[in-house]
């Protein structure tokens, strides 16, 4: 809907799956792609929904790629924040603020997640993913407990506190 708002017509589309955009650039293999697309210039623009879906990294670290596309004659545009034009005064001034932004951001998140699963290992639950072999999950919320087999795809109960479970059969 944007893009047709705005004359644009999208050629491809690029998506890292759960990989986050403050990761590394050499982790995001669509991201890496793009960057290589950009060589031929069929393209004018990179469209995202928000400048923090196309980089959180450090502006340092963010600077390789916006200078790859900038020197193919393509900006950014966001629904969010509107054009990013790595050519213009005002597009380099709204670029850095953005890119500072999201990236303070990206590490406020980090140190919050994990201040979150430190309390939760110090109250003595489960606070990772993957539920080593020989334990299930077992949530518990007050006086309420519900043990759900490993390897279940489940969502995360909010409130609920996250223990491991031995099962004996499996634990030997």
């Amino acid at each position: 809907e944007y893009a047709k708002r705005n004359g644009y017509k999208i050629l491809r589309w690029y998506f890292d799956e759960g990989i986050s955009a403050s990761k590394a650039d050499e982790l995001r293999m669509e991201y890496q792609q793009m960057l290589v697309d950009s060589n031929a210039k069929d393209f004018r623009a990179v469209l995202c929904w928000a400048t923090s879906r196309f980089t959180r990294n450090h502006p340092h670290e963010a600077a390789t790629g916006k200078c790859i596309l900038k020197n193919n004659g393509i900006w950014l545009d966001t629904v969010k924040e509107g054009k990013i034009d790595w050519n213009s005064f005002e597009g380099m001034i709204k670029d850095s603020i953005y890119t500072i932004i999201d990236h303070t951001y990206s590490v406020g998140l980090g140190k919050d997640s994990l201040r979150g699963r430190r309390n939760t290992f110090l109250a003595g639950g489960y606070p990772y993913g993957n539920i080593p072999f020989g334990y299930n999950h077992l949530y518990v919320s007050g006086t309420e407990r519900r043990e759900v087999k490993r390897g279940t795809k489940t969502k995360n109960l909010r409130g609920w506190m996250q223990f491991l479970a031995v099962v004996p059969a499996e634990a030997q």
